[in-house]
């Protein structure tokens, strides 16, 4: 059988975006497809770099662009060396995944008359780039939408964000939520027990951006030392933000009981260090985060901001933190060094949800359905 040529389109590979689209790529390369991808590798991750050194096969298949976050002259240039490697490829399948990949898979996917794909990952329905430039972006929706035939999102939150701002819901939406491999029931995790009067190892993974939130668990930090509790926040990730927060430690005295290390290759093993994983983010389409952390067994502090609301059931799951401040936090903290035997009842009620909810096998499943109308 003649496989199904996918390429996909991204700026940079780099954190959620990044695993969404490998994800895909590692899960249905067995199936009857063949991804390529068009990216600027300059903005990947350590993650990203490993999968390419790992899969030989998939490094010849791969056009590294200048692409660059705002409108710029490249995206010209970049535009007329994509459309020349489509013509080469004739793919079936085009996707475009965030506000530049999907620009450039739907101004050039239709002129190959391959079938478009468009997932937003937040991008530019989260509105944070001012009044005025927010406007631009969603009048460029619009019209891209008719150059698009299958809109798929990774969440409600998502899927609600462009109905409000670019167009009412069609045929061609498909709500997708991002599913992780759960390798283990919860019944096999390792048991939970947390004691207060030890240290207690905080963990936060994720870009190192303001969005991320990374600074109010540092404020929490410092407001659960000055109570008396011992703690230790280890950060995992890269980005702009790393000296600045670096910074707040030292000036908050408590540099000793942070430290920001750059992206490991076991994330899973990390999370399985952590008493306690915070993800504070002020915005986020979906939220590998904490999904990773609950398959883990991990008790999770998190914002209810965009796509974290539906990981984390609306509140009803983990330890929500209503109100986006530092307070909020270290209470959450402190109500889980004192849950006792409850911490497993919590645990295991978040674990049997996104079993049900984001399982990857479902994911995929939906993806092989999408590529293959």
């Amino acid at each position: 059988m003649v496989k199904k040529k996918v390429i996909q389109i991204v700026r940079a590979p780099e954190g959620g975006i990044r695993k969404h689209i490998l994800s895909i790529v590692e899960g249905l390369q067995g199936e009857n497809f063949e991804f390529y991808l068009i990216t600027n590798e300059q903005g990947g991750d350590v993650k990203y770099f490993n999968f390419i050194e790992s899969n030989s096969s998939y490094q010849t298949r791969i056009l590294n662009l200048p692409i660059v976050d705002q409108p710029n002259f490249s995206d010209l240039s970049n535009l007329f060396k994509i459309y020349k490697y489509l013509k080469e490829i004739k793919p079936d399948v085009v996707h475009g995944h965030g506000a530049k990949g999907g620009l450039y898979a739907r101004l050039v996917g239709k002129l190959v008359s391959a079938k478009v794909i468009y997932t937003a990952h937040g991008g530019s329905l989260h509105s944070m780039f001012g009044i005025a430039k927010s406007k631009v972006y969603t009048l460029v929706e619009k019209a891209l939408y008719y150059l698009t035939d299958t809109l798929v999102f990774e969440s409600k939150y998502s899927m609600t964000q462009y109905v409000g701002k670019v167009h009412k819901q069609s045929q061609k939406f498909c709500l997708n939520y991002n599913g992780i491999e759960f390798k283990e029931k919860f019944h096999q995790l390792k048991p939970r027990v947390i004691d207060p009067k030890k240290t207690i190892i905080i963990g936060s993974f994720g870009l190192l951006r303001p969005l991320k939130g990374h600074k109010l668990l540092i404020q929490a930090a410092k407001l659960l030392i000055s109570a008396g509790i011992e703690v230790k926040v280890k950060i995992f990730g890269e980005g702009e933000e790393k000296n600045s927060l670096l910074a707040l430690a030292q000036n908050l005295n408590i540099q000793d009981s942070i430290s920001i290390n750059s992206y490991i290759d076991n994330v899973d093993e990390e999370i399985e260090r952590c008493d306690i994983v915070v993800h504070p983010s002020y915005i986020e389409s979906f939220g590998y985060v904490p999904l990773e952390a609950i398959r883990k067994g991990v008790p999770v502090i998190a914002s209810l901001n965009g796509g974290l609301a539906e990981v984390l059931n609306n509140g009803r799951l983990q330890y929500p933190i209503y109100e986006m401040n530092a307070r909020a936090i270290a209470e959450q903290v402190k109500i889980i060094l004192n849950e006792g035997e409850k911490l497993d009842v919590v645990r295991k009620e978040a674990f049997e949800y996104c079993y049900r909810n984001f399982n990857e096998e479902s994911f995929l499943k939906n993806f092989i359905e999408i590529y293959s109308k």
